[in-house]
């Protein structure tokens, strides 16, 4: 840990100023050390350095300072009161002992799967994406070949987590299949103010061009808020072609392919069994309610969706369609396990014969990475790479009872827990 203090120090140093974002300093920490700060340290950024006040001085507002720079008598802002989700709050009224007798059979997993989203509900979202793919697809400016929705919608995966997320792809000809720094910024900051103007009608609001696609917001009032991410790919003449471009890129812009495999993504996860569909959802659910201390530690949907994949091939081979047996209290256990270990993890997917690509397709520096976990679509992609991903606190997160309890709480909205003088008087008296 005291290389991180002096890392840390020579950072804001660095800056000259009187304090610094602690995410720019954790930025800044995985670009020289090509590592997240929180494989040296076992709590979260801002939690360490409160632990060396005499070194820094919190100031607010998600800043640290130098007491050598700020005085003797700079006092650091008091932490944040823990925050409390909505759902946590109406808990409060049971105890937690009481949570924890709920027994997380099939059923209960399944009464939480239910409070996920109901159906119609959840096919009018899909039915609001599916108009906005068409209304860019006929007012737009580029030379489209397709619109496809992709994301949790495109797989049959939409639920109802905090803050729903979808991803629409265009693809258009004649665009240049690699260097796209040089050409996507331009596109995206043109198609921006064009999507505003045309989908106003739908309640599209707070449009933000990000490095590789266009973010904005679908919905308001009483509509549950969507957030779109909308991607824009060449058409490749082939799959060949799509990983030869890949192959020839430098291994830092890669990422900028990721849209052009969405179809097979909607296709690997969309022929999953109903089953496996609800295991997916419980846990991604899981994942978007957990209190992620920075953006590299959360856990990307298409990760988790393939871990859960992997994991029922590896230990029961795969589930069809109409199988009864699917056990889905051992599977969230198991599934638990996985992350738990995921630091050390190794999935080729290709060794098994599950991968897209041949095991001399991969990317040979790939092999040495740890933890290791290749996405079975493309061949040149680890996604846990620590320099996108920091599986740290997932690991940590996943470890049980504590990995449970958020299943337990959401279970006590609906699951009778008897109280303590029920069960009591349950007892058979003594004479």
């Amino acid at each position: 840990e005291q290389h991180g203090v002096e890392e840390f120090r020579r950072l804001i140093l660095a800056d000259a100023t009187d304090s610094v974002y602690i995410s720019s300093l954790c930025g800044r920490f995985l670009q020289r050390f090509k590592q997240p700060v929180t494989s040296i340290i076992s709590c979260k950024p801002a939690e360490f350095l409160r632990k060396y006040p005499d070194v820094f001085v919190m100031t607010g507002g998600g800043n640290v300072g130098l007491r050598e720079m700020l005085g003797p008598d700079a006092v650091s802002v008091p932490p944040p009161p823990p925050r409390i989700p909505k759902a946590s709050r109406e808990d409060q009224q049971l105890s937690n002992e009481a949570i924890q007798k709920i027994e997380l059979t099939d059923q209960v997993y399944g009464g939480v799967h239910s409070r996920l989203g109901q159906g119609s509900t959840l096919q009018a979202v899909v039915q609001r994406l599916m108009a906005v793919c068409k209304q860019i697809e006929k007012a737009s400016f580029l030379a489209l070949e397709e619109v496809v929705l992709g994301g949790a919608a495109g797989k049959g995966l939409l639920a109802a987590p905090p803050q729903p997320q979808a991803e629409i792809v265009l693809f258009v000809r004649q665009l240049p299949s690699r260097n796209f720094a040089q050409w996507l910024p331009h596109i995206l900051d043109t198609l921006s103010p064009v999507l505003e103007y045309q989908l106003a009608e739908k309640r599209a609001s707070k449009f933000k061009v990000e490095k590789d696609h266009l973010r904005f917001q679908l919905g308001s009032g009483a509509e549950k808020e969507l957030v779109v991410h909308v991607y824009i790919c060449p058409v490749f003449k082939s799959r060949e072609h799509l990983l030869e471009c890949i192959k020839t890129s430098p291994p830092a812009e890669r990422f900028y392919f990721y849209p052009a495999m969405v179809k097979e993504r909607n296709d690997l996860v969309g022929r999953q069994s109903q089953q496996m569909k609800v295991l997916i959802r419980l846990m991604t659910w899981w994942t978007s309610r957990q209190a992620w201390s920075a953006a590299i530690s959360v856990p990307p949907d298409w990760l988790v969706e393939l871990v859960i994949i992997n994991a029922c091939q590896q230990l029961h081979g795969a589930v069809g369609e109409d199988d009864k047996d699917f056990d889905l209290a051992e599977k969230v256990t198991q599934v638990f396990e996985v992350f738990a270990n995921f630091e050390s993890l190794k999935v080729l997917w290709a060794d098994d014969g599950a991968a897209a690509y041949s095991l001399q397709d991969i990317w040979r520096p790939l092999l040495a990475h740890e933890p290791l976990f290749m996405d079975p679509l493309n061949p040149y992609c680890n996604l846990a790479d620590a320099n996108s991903f920091d599986a740290h606190e997932l690991a940590v997160l996943a470890h049980p009872p504590g990995c449970f309890d958020l299943f337990k709480r959401e279970a006590a909205r609906f699951v009778t827990v008897p109280s303590e003088d029920e069960e009591d008087s349950e007892d058979p008296e003594e004479d």
